[in-house]
């Protein structure tokens, strides 16, 4: 049965609550480190934000994820804010705010999609129950991850719909919320809408020669990364969490996962796609110039704005460089090690991709989506995962336009496996290292020992899923069934 009003009605209201017990009940730094009137970098901006863009003293960084802090200037002389402690609980309040509307768009994508609601209600805990809106956000009041959200789910609302002026828009207001974020727009921009097919091939050809090209470059950089560059300078987070004997094996295993995630998609052939329609689509080429103004526009008023004390390694394209090369190191630490966090914190949705065949990208649609996908891969690389809350709308959005659905065994597994891996049950003060324990996250932090038994949960979770993915699979009742005809559709977006 297709979703209705009042199934969004429901997902909104939960959402609500889900805000309203972060924001009442869950713990908080300031009491739990006994520093009321703690103001970190966001803070600041909201108290300071117009006296500091006069005086031009943002940190690059910082100002590209500022939104939550602009918005709270706006409100603190109307709501007299002036103490941290009430800054920090207006910035929470926002991010509230961020993900009821980011409800909103949820049970529009399902309702364009005509999505089925059990799909529906598993996608709805998959994307909300999780650390980031439990324990990050509660805890901390700082972070953009909550606008980061919305802008993915506006994001694939408005592709879906070929909605091209809105998605223009989205990607302006995208240069204050998360610069990771907006980079995965571009393609999605450059290629949504256009009604261009290329001639239509019987047999989908291969590009066996550009994956060797492809795995030889990956094997490369993560090489340089792995032995090279940590002999000049240590990564950012240090060494001490690498298993140095186990480095060749996470190298080649590392370079083999990324590999076969962008087969998966067919990511050559749609770069391969791409680079044919800019070149014979006057339309696409345009499009590809207002995207490079905008950008170049947005990030020369940033430069011209952020002129002030460098807070972040993230602010300089020297700091850039390095922070990039400190990421693959420490994926590189032990094997999958960024993959392995990642479903530890997100849960089992990502896995259910494995279980499908890889289909060409045969329209514009197809391209523009598949490009965006491949660079989510590569940002998959960094260990810290809350820097993929942006992407995660898309996986909905692809679940709910191919028309998958779920049978109840396996999505209650799902479900119970998504809210285990959201740690509501946690304390920071065991569950996280103690030299960073608000950050709830794991990543480049994680120990051997944490490692070890994040691998051991994430590896059976994976073979229970898989067990009941088979067990179910029947063909009265597959598992997941495409345009509930059990045909899979040779498209993402159709």
């Amino acid at each position: 049965m297709n979703i209705t009003k009042k199934d969004g009605l429901i997902v909104i209201v939960l959402s609500a609550a889900l805000a309203l017990l972060g924001l009442f009940f869950m713990d908080k730094s300031w009491i739990h480190d006994n520093i009321p009137e703690r103001c970190g970098a966001y803070c600041q901006m909201a108290m300071n934000y117009w006296s500091m863009l006069l005086e031009q003293s943002f940190d690059r960084k910082f100002l590209q994820k500022s939104i939550g802090a602009l918005l709270v200037s706006l409100v603190s002389p109307i709501a007299d804010l002036k103490t941290p402690l009430q800054i920090n609980y207006a910035l929470q309040i926002v991010g509230a705010t961020f993900l009821i509307f980011s409800a909103v768009y949820f049970y529009l994508i399902g309702k364009a999609t005509k999505c089925n609601r059990l799909v529906f209600y598993t996608l709805f805990v998959c994307l909300f129950v999780n650390q980031i809106f439990i324990k990050i956000e509660p805890y901390t009041q700082e972070s953009p991850d909550c606008a980061a959200f919305l802008l993915g789910m506006m994001s694939a609302y408005y592709f879906l719909k070929n909605k091209y002026g809105a998605l223009l828009f989205t990607f302006c207001i995208a240069s204050i919320i998360q610069p990771q974020a907006r980079l995965l727009m571009i393609p999605l921009i450059i290629f949504c809408g256009i009604n261009v097919q290329e001639p239509e091939q019987k047999k989908l050809t291969i590009q066996n020669k550009g994956y060797l090209f492809l795995f030889i470059a990956i094997l490369f950089v993560f090489l340089v990364c792995g032995y090279l560059l940590p002999s000049i300078r240590e990564p950012n987070h240090g060494v001490a969490n690498a298993i140095k004997s186990l480095m060749p094996v996470s190298i080649f295993l590392g370079a083999a996962a990324l590999l076969f995630a962008l087969y998966k998609i067919r990511a050559v052939e749609s770069f391969q796609s791409g680079l044919k329609l800019f070149m014979f689509n006057k339309d696409i080429r345009n499009r590809s110039k207002t995207v490079a103004l905008i950008f170049a526009v947005s990030f020369g008023i940033i430069l011209f704005l952020a002129q002030g004390e460098i807070l972040s390694k993230g602010s300089t394209l020297k700091g850039v460089v390095y922070y990039s090369y400190s990421v693959v190191y420490h994926m590189l630490e032990a094997p999958l090690k960024s993959w392995i966090v990642h479903l530890g914190f997100f849960g089992p949705l990502p896995l259910i991709f494995l279980l499908r065949k890889p289909s060409a990208p045969n329209r514009t649609m197809d391209v523009g989506l598949t490009l965006s996908i491949a660079l989510s891969l590569i940002f998959s690389l960094d260990s810290e995962s809350r820097h993929l809350i942006g992407f995660m709308p898309w996986l909905a959005c692809l679940f709910m336009k191919k028309k998958y659905s779920f049978n109840v065994p396996v999505s209650a597994l799902i479900i119970i496996l998504t809210i285990i891996a959201s740690r509501f049950y946690g304390s920071y003060g065991s569950a996280t290292p103690e030299y960073d324990k608000y950050l709830f996250m794991w990543g480049p932090w994680m120990t051997v020992a944490d490692y070890q038994l994040t691998t051991a949960i994430v590896a059976g979770s994976c073979f229970l899923l898989f067990l009941v993915y088979k067990l179910s699979s029947t063909r009265k009742a597959p598992p997941f069934v495409t345009d509930h005809s059990g045909q899979e559709d040779s498209s993402f977006c159709k």
